[in-house]
């Protein structure tokens, strides 16, 4: 096979793989249904009020109109007046792998970098992000992933900041897909080449 057909094969095994990840819902990914009236409200631990999510430490700002949103008009401060946490339960597959998007930025007062920690069933890992720049109008939001594997079927989804005081990291348009297994990509690899030795003999 030509390295060009052998190339666009491979191009295409990915896109494949691609569209085949699927989407998990999660209830109110962006944080719009909520309390949130003017530029923020504040919520503390144990409240339910931002659907499909719990207050599990310290408190949040369901942020309003105080600063641009990743997507749509909500998102969230992870620091209230104090370091918070905010968590949802999804159903999951256990021994699936998934991969958790979320868009990151941070509310500009205080310290410059703020960190939090995000937890999808085993997996932990800690985040940083400057937000000397932010503003309003201008919060330089980018995203943010984290991959695991189930080991239950139902997994917790935990955003929590590490920085105390009132003002923290900001989490937006959370995200869930499934990642296809080794033998699911083989296979779509191995379908891709050959259809493109079948238009290559004709």
């Amino acid at each position: 096979m030509h390295s060009k057909t052998w190339m666009m094969s491979i191009a295409g095994a990915a896109l494949l793989a691609s569209a085949a990840s699927g989407d998990v819902p999660i209830v109110n990914p962006s944080f719009e249904e909520g309390p949130a009236e003017g530029a923020w409200t504040r919520v503390n631990a144990g409240a339910d009020s931002i659907a499909g999510w719990t207050v599990v430490g310290g408190n949040i700002d369901h942020v309003g109109t105080l600063w641009q949103a990743s997507h749509g008009a909500r998102s969230i401060d992870l620091s209230g007046d104090a370091a918070g946490a905010i968590a949802q339960t999804i159903e999951t597959v256990p021994g699936q792998e998934y991969l958790l998007t979320f868009a990151l930025s941070g509310n500009w007062g205080g310290t410059d970098t703020k960190w939090l920690e995000v937890s999808a069933g085993p997996v932990v890992r800690q985040f940083g992000v400057d937000t000397s720049l932010n503003t309003g109008s201008s919060m330089h939001w980018r995203d943010e992933s984290l991959a695991f594997t189930a080991d239950s079927s139902q997994t917790t989804l935990e955003f929590r900041s590490l920085t105390p005081g009132y003002f923290g990291p900001a989490i937006d348009d959370v995200r869930l897909a499934t990642v296809p297994g080794p033998a699911t990509l083989l296979g779509l690899a191995a379908g891709v080449i050959v259809s493109a030795r079948r238009r290559r003999g004709r």
